[in-house]
């Protein structure tokens, strides 16, 4: 059954890939190039145009709004560098893109300040936004019921709201793109889902990434840093957060806040932040794993009813504490790293379980056992008379917490999180970002 599953996954992606390539070869085929000059108007251009042909917008400044409603290309000629549009009306947004299939690249684009507008408006599909300057409007790219889409290379600055905001929108891509000093670096709400968030900065906004509502979505690969928070889901669900950096935010590198269930938080540096991960208000059944936190307040906290969660193959160190628990219980804590904290645990009106929630087969000193494994404490005294690596006497934490078996020696993180991840999830990922990746090879040919 599982190779079946597997081999129809993989018909799946070259089937819809080969589709995919087949459509836009024969799209491009009849289509027309056209140019606009700094004195020509780059809305009569799209007016002009028929379906599937390309615009070329010479080096230039051009002041106004611009509405596309059927499929092309509008690029510049040299980049967001030479080729700069302002918004004529700063409560329109300055591309509006109302039709399947367009791109936009290249341009550096502002001035669209009005309250709810954008740089770049998409209500639509399968359409590519790359390589553009988005700044000093409202939003600087806004996806609106949009689903299938591909951001590449763009970056965004200084807008009041959102440098990029996804709003109802599914199954997009947001790729190697920087998001700075906005009032929030990147924004899935309102049952955004299924998106791939990687490789992308946030920086000095009020939030790094924010998903409200939002599921099943991946955000991986990418850096926050000097927010107030680095990650913040509220209310979301079912989301992959993985290798990641959050360094020197203010309140948190990732925190799960109101309700923010099965998510997977794994292979993570949270660095120099108010708090390294967070887990607030009724946030349960996650699964924390081979995370690096250092040097914050607080290395992971677990506040207000937190409970049913997995917490293991983790690093806390020089944290003034390693871990926080605040009114919650039942949650597994096991073959974490408690090093060179001021304090390793404050717990308060808390019972957990210091322990693997099954024995484990490992090997210790050559040989091998099986056995409930606990955490790694720094401070811990006691010794390993039978030499299994596992301390015979008890780490006692606080009169409700105690850690009945404590490691010998620091663990070894793991090379995957503690989960099964869907094959079909990251088959439609994998699938999705192959067919952005084409599809926007083969527009730059034109």
């Amino acid at each position: 059954m599982e190779s079946e599953r597997r081999k129809f996954g993989m018909i799946l992606v070259f089937a819809v890939l080969f589709a995919t390539l087949t459509l836009i070869s024969v799209g491009c085929a009849s289509a027309t190039t056209h140019y606009v000059n700094p004195d020509k108007s780059i809305q009569a251009a799209v007016d002009a145009a028929d379906p599937g042909d390309t615009i070329i917008v010479m080096d230039g400044t051009y002041t106004e709004n611009i509405v596309i409603k059927k499929s092309m290309t509008i690029k510049s000629e040299n980049g967001p560098t030479n080729c700069i549009v302002n918004a004529k009306s700063a409560y329109n947004h300055v591309f509006e893109v109302e039709s399947d299939h367009v791109t936009i690249e290249g341009f550096a684009i502002e001035g669209a300040t009005g309250i709810g507008h954008a740089g770049i408006y998409l209500k639509t599909n399968h359409s590519n936004v790359s390589n553009n300057i988005c700044s000093n409007s409202w939003d600087g790219i806004l996806l609106f019921f949009s689903n299938n889409n591909s951001m590449l290379n763009n970056i965004c600055s200084n807008n009041q709201w959102v440098g990029i905001e996804l709003n109802f929108s599914s199954k997009n891509v947001i790729l190697s793109s920087s998001s700075s000093n906005n009032g929030l670096g990147i924004g899935l709400t309102e049952s955004s889902n299924e998106n791939i968030i990687s490789n992308n900065s946030c920086s000095n906004n009020e939030q790094g990434i924010l998903l409200d509502y939002s599921n099943k979505n991946i955000i991986s690969n990418n850096s926050y840093s000097n927010n107030k928070n680095g990650i913040l889901l509220d209310s979301s669900n079912k989301n992959i957060i993985s290798n990641n950096s959050c360094s020197n935010n203010k309140w948190g590198g990732i925190h799960l806040f109101k309700y923010s269930n099965n998510n997977i938080i794994s292979n993570n540096i949270c660095s120099n932040n108010g708090g390294g991960i967070g887990l607030l208000f009724s946030s349960e059944n996650n699964i924390m794993s081979n995370n690096s936190c250092s040097n914050n307040e607080i290395g992971i906290a677990l506040d207000e009813y937190s409970n049913n969660n997995i917490i293991s193959n983790n690093s806390y160190s020089n944290n003034k504490y390693g871990i926080g628990l605040t009114n919650n219980s039942n949650n597994f804590i096991y073959l974490n790293n408690f090093m060179w904290n001021k304090r390793n645990v404050l717990s308060y009106n808390s019972t957990n379980i210091w322990r693997s929630p099954a024995p484990i087969t490992y090997t210790y000193e050559g040989k091998e056992y099986t056995n409930y494994l606990g955490n790694y404490w720094g401070d811990y005294k006691g010794k390993d008379e039978n030499s299994d690596g596992i301390g015979d006497t008890l780490y006692i934490i606080d009169e409700d917490n105690e850690d009945s078996y404590p490691l010998i020696k620091p663990t070894t993180p793991t090379s995957k999180p503690s989960a099964d991840i869907p094959r079909e999830e990251a088959i439609i990922a994998i699938a999705g970002v192959l067919l952005v990746v084409a599809a926007y090879l083969l527009r730059r040919r034109k």
